[in-house]
């Protein structure tokens, strides 16, 4: 019977070519979906790996999450954010079939911001293209591209945007054809002027006569008008800027002349930033001082040796009382990630039975009109998660906690992230916690937290 599993698993071997790269995972997904967050990490992600491989576990000694800095592809209109997709590129790196070659999985994205105005539609979809070994038949280094297309429209017709990079499994990367940074709904960037220090937006006025009446189209809260024509080649600009929501209905009015000189004249104008009145049951009141839990208390990240992680659901935050979404929250930053932490277990034979590791990731920063540092998607990104056939690995993840580590004119939010690693299998099922606290401002603190090698008897250290 040895000799037949043991040239079985030979030949299996024997077609495992690992000069030849090709893809593994999903080649086209959607992240987002009519401004819905549709990913799903535990299956949406490509990989370049051997020919003969099928899955990414085959290959030993991964490294990362890698990740690039961060894009964004912003549309404006007048001034006005329509819609926002900032991302960052992430993948795995390393992994190499018994010492050859260095490859790539769960190479995809990581998602920053998405942000769409009432009117508008925000939709963004991730392929992955061209497998390709970057190094040689005797040292090959695979990788692959990633393209991250995002869709706008609304009132406008449909603009889309495209970046693509290549990602490696030396962990290096290639950023190729990518557009990025803030558009025009047409394309073409929003144009503003500054006079005076007084700033202003103006859009294409198409009229062949002064004489003829005015056309402007509003735009969304934004309505022009031309008011008088004035002796020596002149016009008044009225602008009018309306804005309501759950609020009442508050509009500004600012009046420009300018004339055929070049210069201009400002009239009655309301200008700056205004606070609205709100409607004493329209919202519960938010207080920046007091801090409170979003998200989920606990979620299993491993059940069974399985992973069941899903980070776009699985996840904590402390944010301030009376907010219910992070977005409501901006200027987010991140995500940060701490040290690797990892459970082992091995039998007093110095074998290895099975073995979690992981990282704690959040996002920070999160203020409420520039008070505080709140969190976010606070949890653990699975480094390594082994068992052997005997053995059973079961990972729990609970937050707890939510504290204002800050003062009341300057909270800082912050939350515990509390890891449960248990094994069980011939022998009693043992179980290790590890406890981070995690901060707004970027910060973190180890609580107690039982890492490392240990026995399967009860916790004492493997001597090797």
């Amino acid at each position: 019977m040895r000799v037949l599993v043991a040239s079985l698993v030979t030949a299996a071997q024997a077609q495992i070519d690992p000069a030849t790269v090709v893809e593994i995972g999903k080649e086209i997904y959607e992240a987002i979906k009519d401004n819905q967050p549709v990913i799903d990490t535990t299956v949406d992600w490509a990989g370049a790996v051997p020919k003969g491989v099928t899955n990414w576990t085959q290959l030993e000694n991964w490294q990362g999450p890698a990740q690039t800095d961060g894009y964004y592809i912003e549309f404006k209109d007048l001034g006005k954010k329509l819609t926002k997709f900032a991302w960052r590129f992430v993948w795995k790196y390393g992994g190499d079939m018994n010492g050859v070659g260095k490859y790539v999985t769960q190479a995809g994205i990581d998602i920053d911001t998405a942000y769409a105005y009432l009117s508008e539609h925000l939709d963004v979809e991730v392929n992955s293209l061209k497998p390709v070994n970057y190094g040689t038949s005797a040292n090959p280094v695979g990788g692959v591209d990633i393209q991250v297309s995002v869709s706008s429209h609304g009132l406008f017709e449909k603009t889309t945007k495209v970046c693509t990079m290549t990602v490696k499994g030396d962990g290096t990367s290639a950023l190729g054809t990518c557009e990025h940074g803030t558009f025009g709904h047409d394309g073409t960037a929003v144009v503003v002027w500054s006079q005076d220090g007084r700033a202003f937006f103006r859009s294409v006025l198409r009229s062949t006569d002064l004489d003829r009446s005015f056309l402007a189209q509003p735009v969304h809260r934004f309505e022009v008008t031309r008011l008088a024509c004035r002796s020596g080649g002149g016009v008044d600009i009225q602008v009018s800027v309306s804005s309501h929501g759950l609020f009442e209905k508050t509009t500004k009015v600012c009046t420009m002349t300018v004339k055929g000189d070049g210069t201009s004249a400002l009239g009655t104008c309301e200008h700056g930033t205004f606070g609205q009145s709100k409607p004493s049951n329209d919202l519960p009141a938010i207080d920046p001082s007091t801090v409170v839990e979003i998200g989920k208390e606990i979620y299993q990240a491993i059940e069974d040796n399985q992973p069941t992680l899903n980070t776009t659901i699985d996840w904590a935050g402390a944010v301030p009382k009376g907010v219910t979404e992070w977005t409501q929250l901006e200027n987010w930053q991140g995500p940060a990630q701490s040290d690797s932490y990892y459970v082992e277990f091995k039998n007093g034979l110095g074998k290895k039975l099975t073995k979690f590791a992981w990282q704690f990731v959040w996002k920070y920063g999160g203020d409420m009109n520039g008070v505080g540092k709140y969190v976010t998607q606070a949890g653990i990104d699975i480094d390594t998660s082994y068992a052997y056939l005997s053995e059973h690995l079961d990972v729990e993840v609970k937050s707890l906690k939510p504290v204002n580590y800050g003062t009341s004119d300057a909270p800082v939010g912050g939350v515990d992230i509390q890891v449960s690693v248990s094994s069980h299998g011939l022998f009693e099922k043992t179980t290790k916690v590890c406890t981070m606290t995690v901060k707004g401002d970027g910060t973190s603190a180890l609580g107690t937290c039982e890492h490392g090698t240990f026995g399967h008897d009860g916790g004492e250290a493997v001597v090797v």
